[in-house]
């Protein structure tokens, strides 16, 4: 579910910045794989996602394409994934039954 909701981000985050500066953008896909595992020296297993982007913009220059690059890097789901969130889970009012 994390790599399915990283990709979608990562794809509207870029699509939004493109379409906020008149770029035309063809199309974009992003393919995220996701693996967790213990580095040496780790005490535990830690997720490790790696991030595919392809955009079709045949008529952006390569500065463009890069800077669309730099935004795929910054979606809000892959900065909390970067970060250390603290997610607490608690009660809420119970739902009335049917």
């Amino acid at each position: 579910m994390r790599s399915a909701s990283l990709a979608e981000c990562t794809v509207m985050t870029v699509r939004w910045f493109a379409l906020q500066q008149g770029w035309p953008v063809e199309h974009i896909e992003v393919v995220v794989d996701h693996v967790k595992t213990v580095i040496t020296g780790a005490a535990a297993p830690i997720d490790i996602f790696d991030k595919t982007v392809s955009i079709s913009a045949p008529l952006l220059g390569a500065d463009q394409l890069a800077r669309l690059m730099e935004i795929a890097g910054k979606c809000p789901i892959q900065r909390v994934l970067e970060g250390a969130p603290l997610i607490r889970t608690k009660a809420g009012v119970s739902m009335p039954e049917h």
